[in-house]
């Protein structure tokens, strides 16, 4: 399992501003993702269809916590699998806050 903490959290991570825009997710999402692709597991979309799979397409095994967090976090998902990165040199000119 990942080292990730597991503890719920209501923080929210801003993502730089890329070709169409920033995002703001739920800490909880974003490790949500990190934690599927860690297993393997694949995210795909369709306009408002969220889609995991396992390796080479198989069916994913999820627990009933994956499947409650996965419809938690759905449309924060779709928005971080739609989401482009700034480029590289764009994030030099955004100023860091702690």
């Amino acid at each position: 399992m990942s080292q990730i903490a597991t503890r719920p959290s209501s923080e929210i991570v801003s993502l730089a501003p890329g070709p169409n825009g920033g995002l703001d997710v739920p800490v909880d999402a974003l490790r949500l993702v990190f934690e599927l692709l860690e297993r393997d597991l694949a995210l795909e979309t369709r306009g408002e269809q969220l889609f995991v799979k396992g390796p080479n397409g198989s069916k994913p095994d999820l627990s009933g916590s994956d499947v409650e967090r996965i419809k938690k976090y759905k449309f924060h998902l779709i928005a971080l699998l739609a989401y482009v990165a700034p480029e590289r040199s764009a994030l030099l000119d955004v100023p860091f806050e702690m």
